[in-house]
């Protein structure tokens, strides 16, 4: 009697020697944290795979003309960009003085984490949006009495 397998690569396939060694790989540096350094071992975020296919700190990788590149995964864009309509909310009520001064903390720090990534085109259309969401406070500060 036959049965189909769903998982896992067939014996003797051409992948199943490099798996077989990621495993191990993975289960000896498992063993060595978890047992010298007496650290805690995540399993669900463990795992044996390609390079581009994982995130390692906020960053994945890409071949390009056969060099290795560094770029920001979508997931981590969005969390920056929810803190930045945080800090541009028009509703916010501190000056513009104060906001620019988190805005520049939150952009130079975000800058220098993934500066070894391939950011120059999004950090363009972020100084854009960031221009034009500081445009709106501004705008929205003149059509108080106050301030006019």
């Amino acid at each position: 009697m036959v049965s189909v397998n769903r998982e896992g690569t067939p014996q003797g396939g051409p992948l199943s020697p490099l798996l077989k060694a990621g495993e191990r790989v993975k289960q000896s540096v498992t063993n060595f944290i978890e047992k010298k350094l007496k650290l805690k071992v995540n399993e669900e975020k463990s795992a044996v795979g390609k390079p581009v296919a994982r995130i390692f700190f906020g960053m994945s990788f890409y071949s390009l003309r056969r060099k290795t590149r560094v770029y920001v995964p979508s997931k981590s864009k969005q969390r920056f960009e929810v803190r930045l309509r945080k800090l541009t909310n028009r509703n916010w009520g501190v000056s513009m003085e104060v906001r620019i001064h988190k805005l520049n903390q939150l952009v130079q720090g975000w800058g220098n984490y993934f500066k070894i990534a391939d950011i120059k085109k999004y950090a363009k259309n972020i100084d854009f949006h960031i221009r034009r969401r500081l445009r709106a406070c501004r705008w929205k500060e003149w059509k108080k009495t106050r301030t006019k």
